[in-house]
């Protein structure tokens, strides 16, 4: 792979989130754009430096593949292992309601920038069933540079899908 192979990307913040609508548009105006994305910052950014993502019943690839969620026993083996961790400074548990709640206003704040129509009231007709959501782990570390080592030791761990980086999980949420 050469250099010319990838194309140039830049990234930045808006000041307020209400300008992202606009912002899309007028970038998609201009010549040689290809892909723009506007994310939200995460909810978890700045209290959390990393998020471990426990199995739930809707995973058909990885580490969780057919074996449904995490139990009980399992998740509370992953907050053992947090708990003695060095550099762990804190530890946060969000339960399939947490992070049902947070994909709605994900849903939400994106609707506005990737289909700015206002929403009919029948869009939250068929949501996605709530045992298919998530129960994971939130942790601020006291460097957020043990996110890979951290990782690395609940990585493949019973009932772990994977543990990556706040400010990067949004880029996983398709996963």
């Amino acid at each position: 792979m050469q250099e010319n192979d990838m194309p140039e990307t830049f990234t930045g913040r808006l000041h307020r989130w209400s300008y992202a609508p606009v912002f899309n548009s007028a970038l998609k105006k201009l010549p040689g754009i290809a892909v723009i994305h506007v994310i939200p910052t995460p909810l978890w950014e700045g209290t959390a430096d990393m998020t471990i993502i426990l199995c739930d019943n809707s995973r058909r690839w990885g580490p969780c593949e057919r074996r449904g969620r995490a139990t009980a026993d399992e998740r509370a083996a992953v907050g053992v292992l947090l708990r003695r961790m060095k550099g762990v400074k804190r530890i946060y548990f969000a339960n399939q309601a947490h992070n049902m709640w947070m994909f709605k206003q994900l849903d939400t704040l994106l609707s506005h920038v990737i289909n700015p129509a206002p929403q009919a009231k029948g869009d939250d007709a068929n949501p996605k069933p709530s045992d298919e959501y998530y129960d994971s782990y939130y942790v601020k570390l006291d460097d957020p540079m043990l996110v890979p080592s951290i990782s690395d030791k609940v990585d493949g761990l019973p009932g772990v899908f994977g543990g990556v980086r706040v400010s990067d999980w949004y880029g996983l949420v398709g996963f």
